[in-house]
């Protein structure tokens, strides 16, 4: 997994934590160098993304994965401070979110819950695909008044 979170001792710990639980981790500390990373390769499994940092911020990251189709499919789990982690989440599109400090049976959780979804996905072609067009913007189409 990738873990993108600007602050090195939050870093550092939760890569430790997570390494104790048998993840493998890469760490970025803003979006700009975990998009540099996400190219470089390997491909982590699931992003686990700050969304305030300086520099290229969560955002800015989200977008840029987005655009991106080679990068595009790899989910990721917003962690925040913000008092609406959720609207963020939504807002990037982002199903799973966790609010900081994070508590440890939670990120652990998420992760196996990414992880399980990400499986079931690959693993079922058909899936993929209704998913794929349920993400097509063109298949929205509205009038307000």
């Amino acid at each position: 997994m990738l873990l993108v979170e600007d602050n090195p001792d939050s870093n550092a710990a939760l890569e430790l934590f997570l390494r104790s639980h048998g993840y493998d981790v890469m760490t970025a500390f803003d979006g700009e160098q975990a998009i540099e990373r996400l190219r470089a390769g390997p491909r982590p499994s699931v992003v686990l993304l700050d969304v305030m940092m300086p520099g290229k911020d969560g955002n800015a990251f989200r977008r840029e994965q987005l655009a991106d189709p080679a990068l595009a499919s790899i989910p990721v789990i917003v962690f925040s401070g913000a008092y609406d982690v959720g609207g963020i989440a939504e807002r990037l599109g982002v199903r799973d979110y966790l609010t900081k400090p994070v508590a440890p049976a939670a990120l652990i959780k998420a992760v196996r819950k990414a992880l399980e979804r990400q499986a079931l996905v690959a693993s079922d072609p058909k899936l993929r695909q209704s998913l794929k067009r349920r993400a097509d913007p063109d298949l929205f189409v509205g009038t307000s008044r």
